[in-house]
């Protein structure tokens, strides 16, 4: 589904998820290879949550491409 998009025509996407992990699992996990300029939120948060280390370098590979990055909460951040 994804695949049918156009990306590439968009100046900025925004990828509006409501956790902070949903971009590390399918069909989101690799999509910011194909994102030329990106802006993630998300508002949920899980105090109990342990990433794998992989998925902790998936996750800073999002965040360090993002052109900004938005969380409802200061834990979010």
């Amino acid at each position: 589904m994804l695949d049918s998009i156009p990306f590439s025509e968009y100046d900025l996407t925004v990828i509006n998820q409501g956790g902070w992990e949903e971009i590390l699992h399918a069909p989101f996990k690799n999509l910011n290879k194909k994102l030329q300029h990106f802006i993630i939120t998300n508002h949920n948060y899980n105090e109990q949550a342990v990433l794998s280390f992989q998925d902790q370098r998936l996750l800073r590979s999002w965040l360090d491409k993002a052109r900004m990055n938005f969380g409802a909460t200061s834990k979010n951040i």
